[in-house]
């Protein structure tokens, strides 16, 4: 199950990572845009509880062998423009470098689901825009094919929308998704997301051809 996202899942060339300091000025940019968005302190490490088996926790370089490992599944990845395929341990390798950085999610935005072992099984992540639209977040993941089915990433979902709503700034959720991925769709809509444009045609391009999308939000309560 994976609902795309460029702010997570795109890597960079492999071996950037090396030369290119992990805390640029326009990354300083951003980590000032999110502190202004999430009401957060911004060296703030948060884990959320989801359910007696499922954690949120940051990233951890560790976690390289779980990415590649969920990521070989075809069917996790088609739904995510920007992921390379084949993905290799190289491409999980260079994505945690840079995610787990010190300085660079900050305030934290993106979380590893975890199981009971606290092993990764996924990612999602809030991706709040810039001014004029920062009352609006996007909201992205993916999750692993032996945890699809279980209720995993509607609570993972209902959790983060709590969490956004906290914020004084968002009043918007939104979730731009291929329309052939229906997995993700029941996701949003057992999260309370509506369907506000049901076809955005050539929405996409992958794998050679252009693919349909719709955009799922939820608008949160005055």
């Amino acid at each position: 199950m994976s609902l795309w996202t460029d702010h997570f899942i795109i890597p960079s060339p492999v071996g950037e990572t090396a030369s290119r300091p992990a805390y640029t000025r326009k990354s300083k940019g951003r980590h000032l845009h999110r502190r202004l968005i999430f009401n957060v302190s911004p060296n703030l490490i948060m884990n959320f509880t989801v359910s007696e088996r499922i954690t949120l926790t940051k990233t951890r370089p560790e976690d390289q062998g779980d990415v590649f490992t969920h990521l070989q599944e075809r069917e996790v990845g088609r739904y995510m423009p920007w992921m390379p395929w084949p993905y290799t341990q190289e491409h999980a390798a260079e994505w945690l470098a840079r995610v787990s950085a010190p300085g660079y999610d900050q305030p934290q935005t993106r979380w590893a689901i975890r199981d009971e072992t606290q092993r990764m099984i996924g990612v999602v992540e809030l991706a709040p825009q810039e001014a004029p639209l920062d009352h609006m977040a996007e909201i992205g993941y993916w999750l692993a094919k032996p945890y699809s089915g279980q209720g995993i990433m509607t609570a993972v979902v209902k959790t983060m929308v709590g969490y956004a709503f906290q914020q004084e700034k968002i009043v918007r959720l939104f979730a731009p998704i291929f329309a052939a991925n229906l997995r993700s769709a029941r996701v949003l809509e057992k999260a309370g997301f509506s369907v506000e444009a049901p076809l955005m045609r050539k929405r996409y391009f992958r794998d050679g051809q252009y693919h349909d999308g719709r955009q799922y939000a939820l608008i949160r309560d005055p």
